[in-house]
């Protein structure tokens, strides 16, 4: 019985991760279509510093920059839900010795 219980809430766990990598390709075609849609040159200001470079490439940065922000919040959650894990896996393995 708890064997498919733990088969079931993996299977979920496949599907749910399935959709997100789905969702994210869709998403990532979208805005690569957006952005070379957008290719025209501008003009960005970088402080001292004027320069005409392509919308594109303002895109991409952008796009790149709060990935890495994303990535790293992200990153002591994914750190502490590790931890919490292996702790109760830990806990677990110590039941089972009983």
């Amino acid at each position: 019985m708890a064997t498919d219980g733990r088969q079931e809430e993996a299977r979920r766990e496949r599907q749910a991760k399935m959709v997100r990598v789905v969702v994210g390709l869709i998403l990532a075609v979208l805005f690569l279509l957006f952005i070379s849609f957008n290719a025209q040159p501008v003009t960005v200001s970088f402080v001292f510093v004027d320069a005409e470079i392509g919308l594109i490439w303002v895109f991409l940065a952008c796009a790149l920059i709060g990935a890495l922000i994303v990535y790293l919040l992200g990153r002591p959650g994914r750190r502490a839900t590790r931890k919490y894990i292996q702790e109760l896996e830990r806990r677990i393995g110590d039941q089972d010795k009983r």
